[in-house]
């Protein structure tokens, strides 16, 4: 019994802290410049030369589907019992035209789709990387934080267990002291006193 109560006193004399790693990754301004550089490269895939060929192909196309409409309409007003009119053979002729430039246009489309799964994978990956390291940052001025201040534990409330639930689910009011804006405080030191690298320019079109 002693000893169980020695316990009690020991848990109730230790400093606890909180903090919520989630906000701090967010608003980092590392985690905005990087988003927004992200933001950047992924619209530059759209403005690749292969998507404005597919583009510009499937337009062509589209123009021929039109067209085809039309002379159907036509030759079916003019030319109901001739078969082998003059209006029939253009029908014919545009659709094996169209024909062609729709195949044009899978081939190319499949290109741009490749090419933009390569470099989305690519950024997907820069970006966990990148997330990874600033998390890791983060978590290693916690600790400093925590270290120098003479917390014992600090939990971080923003994640949740498998099932669902807070990691903790009840704290006694006062317990714990939240250090998120501490830490806030020293990212910003640390970003304002660094060069912010410029974003790549968004290409014209």
């Amino acid at each position: 019994m002693a000893y169980f109560l020695g316990g009690l006193t020991v848990c109730a004399q230790q400093k606890i802290a909180s903090v919520m790693m989630l906000d701090l990754f967010k608003d980092n301004p590392e985690t905005i410049s990087f988003e927004t550089e992200v933001k950047v490269r992924k619209e530059s895939i759209e403005q690749d030369s292969r998507a404005k060929a597919a583009g510009d192909k499937m337009a062509e196309v589209e123009e021929m589907n039109k067209l085809g409409q039309k002379l159907v309409s036509e030759f079916q007003k003019t030319a109901a019992a001739d078969k082998n009119g003059p209006e029939e053979e253009k029908i014919r002729a545009l659709l094996e035209k169209r024909k062609i430039a729709n195949d044009e246009y899978q081939s190319l489309n499949k290109q741009f789709i490749e090419f933009k799964n390569e470099k989305t994978k690519e950024i997907n990956k820069e970006l966990a990387r990148k997330m990874r390291a600033i998390l890791n940052e983060t978590s290693a001025m916690v600790a400093k934080y925590a270290a120098e201040k003479g917390y014992d534990v600090v939990y971080d409330l923003s994640g949740n267990t498998n099932t669902g639930l807070p990691v903790i689910v009840y704290a006694k009011p006062g317990l714990m002291t939240d250090i998120s804006s501490e830490i806030q405080k020293m990212i910003e030191a640390k970003k304002t006193s660094a060069p912010v690298p410029a974003l790549p320019q968004k290409p014209k079109p």
